[in-house]
């Protein structure tokens, strides 16, 4: 693992290029490969010479020696796991000195060719359709529910991180009206998609035997385990939830859907401490 030791004043674009100089440095793959050709390959102006000397037949199997890799960096994550300043990482308007101490730790997260398959996506139906081979998934955050597991996925092309809820296809289908009620929240979330105090659906497909909703990842957790830990708000905490769960609210109705599940452990925090309001398998249009 190559790690790179970020200065707390740099953005994330900095930050990368910060990594990316010390895998350059180190070569890694590319470096080593280079080196073991450098000998072999006398196309420096040291051994120009000896590079015009040398038989033409020759000169050409060096050059089929010499094979350079080029890896994209596609963003970077701590060397410790912290998922919170993980997640902060992937947003190229933030400023690491907020969340980063002086000679913290990054490593580099490469991008990977995505491989397309044959499942259908629910969402985006076509050749180019996601699928769970675009996902990296990294550790179950959450249980329960019509969910059987939720989990911290890292996209592969992009290195943004989001949550994948799945549900078993067979619990679906043991009881009537339970496929209606989890197209129907898929219906609701697909209408739900553009407001800032409102989970957002980013893509919905299935494999074998689960269905998969990729949504927003919130690092705060839930307001339950918030209030839980205070025990008590401010007012000034108070109103700043309850301003935005009303917004959240006032957004769904003008949707024309009734959200009818409105609980703490039904809301969510997100890196920047604001509301997300989410679960609609209850809701109805």
């Amino acid at each position: 693992m190559r790690v790179a030791t970020v200065a707390p004043r740099q953005s994330n674009v900095a930050a990368i290029q910060s990594v990316k100089r010390v895998y350059d440095s180190e070569g890694g793959d590319d470096a080593r490969t280079r080196s073991s050709t450098d000998q072999q390959n006398p196309t420096n102006s040291n051994n120009l010479k000896a590079l015009v000397e040398r038989p033409q037949h020759l000169q050409l199997e060096t050059q089929k020696v010499v094979k350079i890799k080029r890896k994209i960096i596609c963003a970077v994550a701590t060397a410790d796991k912290n998922e919170n300043i993980d997640v902060w990482l992937t947003m190229p308007d933030k400023k690491i000195s907020k969340v980063l101490k002086h000679g913290q730790q990054l490593i580099a997260i490469f991008s990977k060719q995505l491989k397309q398959t044959e499942k259908s996506a629910l969402s985006e139906p076509g050749p180019s359709a996601p699928s769970l081979m675009d996902f990296d998934r990294m550790k179950v955050i959450g249980k329960g529910g019509f969910a059987e597991k939720v989990y911290l996925a890292r996209k592969k092309d992009t290195g943004s991180l989001y949550a994948i809820k799945t549900i078993n296809k067979q619990f679906i289908l043991e009881e009537p009206g339970r496929y209606e009620q989890v197209f129907g929240e898929l219906k609701v979330m697909k209408r739900l998609s553009n407001h800032p105090f409102v989970i957002k659906l980013v893509s919905a497909f299935h494999s074998d035997d689960y269905l998969h909703f990729v949504v927003d990842f919130c690092s705060g957790g839930e307001l339950f385990y918030l209030l839980q830990n205070k025990r008590l708000f401010t007012e000034t905490e108070a109103k700043f939830y309850f301003s935005e769960i009303l917004l959240g609210l006032e957004y769904i109705h003008n949707q024309n859907v009734l959200y009818r599940d409105l609980k703490p452990e039904n809301i969510f925090i997100d890196i920047d401490g604001h509301i997300k309001l989410a679960d609609f398998g209850l809701s109805k249009i």
